[in-house]
């Protein structure tokens, strides 16, 4: 399965702290400051959409962004993880092809019809799809939902407000190619906490505001929160401590579209107006995707494969630690039909005692 993303993979400036002992003897700990460099694992949470096999194969000018999520079993969490596709809806209504990495330096291209993704029900422009991902053929990280945090607990608990710093990972199309996925990081801060915007589909929800750059093509990338001792200055002055271990790295958001600005074409003809990016980023909040993974079609095909994947534990068939080998697209009728019947042959083969 793929290696699960962390603080630990941000590489900070260290900056030496004096500290005392409780028996007042002085001694050196070294604090992150700064903005992180990204090593290049950390990068590989993302994949890129395509509209055509074409358009993947040569890493054509056009389509969007995507991260991969990896959830724990409910029955068996710490031997098997599930990992899903997430990316925006309106990316995943023109673009049918999704490319991943490899370890031999190329690609390798799932083509998934739009039916296979589950969209948001409160009309959110996200897209979730089960993938199955092969350890020996792609390179790959996930983010874990534990990097996910319900807005109540941002606020509550880490105090994320306007100001913290920010990064997202996607796809800068002017810079594709055919040979490999090479994404790239922008960063910023948090303009505004979550307000009514519309979204790319017409529909208003709540969407952060961010004060970072953007373009066409970052559609679906996941927005990362972080903070170091150093950088949490609110609450240094509200409370007057300073933790050295206050940090703080999470999934913010995913980002959907920048928004909108025009100007007025005054030399050219007189009221009327152009488009043009304002410099600030939309992004959909990330417990969105904590409330689609609870979805009752998401829920039901984990608690099913849990039990075929114990039943081959148990068997000896397969080792602990692995991911489901599932085909990508678990929501077609052909293949519920499929897994329900191997489900039903393994119980009936050795019934669970458990």
């Amino acid at each position: 399965m793929p290696r699960e993303i962390s603080f630990r993979d941000l590489e900070f400036e260290k900056i030496p702290v004096t500290c005392y002992s409780s028996r007042g003897c002085p001694y050196t700990r070294y604090i992150r400051v700064g903005m992180p460099k990204l090593p290049a694992d950390i990068l590989d949470c993302t994949f890129f959409m395509y509209p055509t096999r074409e358009d993947a194969e040569n890493g054509s000018n056009c389509g969007g962004s995507g991260f991969l999520i990896m959830y724990g079993s409910e029955i068996i969490p710490d031997e098997i993880s599930y990992i899903y596709a997430v990316t925006n809806a309106h990316v995943t209504n023109k673009c049918h092809f999704l490319r991943l990495n490899t370890k031999d330096r190329k690609t390798d291209i799932f083509e998934i019809d739009p039916i296979d993704w589950t969209n948001n029900l409160n009309g959110n422009d996200v897209s979730i799809c089960f993938i199955q991902i092969n350890e020996t053929l792609h390179k790959t990280s996930a983010i874990p939902v534990a990097l996910i945090k319900k807005q109540e607990d941002l606020l509550q608990y880490s105090r994320v407000g306007i100001g913290d710093d920010i990064f997202m990972i996607g796809r800068f199309i002017q810079i594709d190619s055919k040979d490999k996925n090479h994404a790239t990081a922008r960063f910023g801060h948090i303009s505004s906490m979550p307000i009514r915007l519309k979204q790319p589909n017409g529909i208003y929800n709540d969407t952060y505001l961010l004060d970072m750059n953007s373009r066409t093509g970052y559609s679906g990338s996941p927005v990362f929160i972080y903070r170091t001792p150093g950088t949490n200055i609110e609450k240094t002055l509200i409370t007057g401590d300073f933790n050295l271990n206050d940090n703080l790295f999470l999934l913010l958001g995913i980002h959907c579209s920048q928004y909108p600005d025009s100007i007025e074409l005054k030399e050219i003809e007189k009221g009327k107006f152009v488009d043009i990016p304002s410099g600030m980023t939309l992004a959909i909040p990330s417990d969105v995707i904590l409330d689609m993974l609870e979805y009752e079609e998401f829920v039901k095909f984990r608690k099913k494969n849990d039990i075929l994947w114990k039943e081959k534990i148990r068997n000896g068939e397969i080792a602990r630690s692995a991911s489901p080998e599932m085909e990508i697209g678990n929501n077609s009728d052909t293949h519920k039909e499929d897994f329900n019947s191997l489900l039903d042959a393994a119980v009936r083969e050795k019934p669970s005692t458990d």
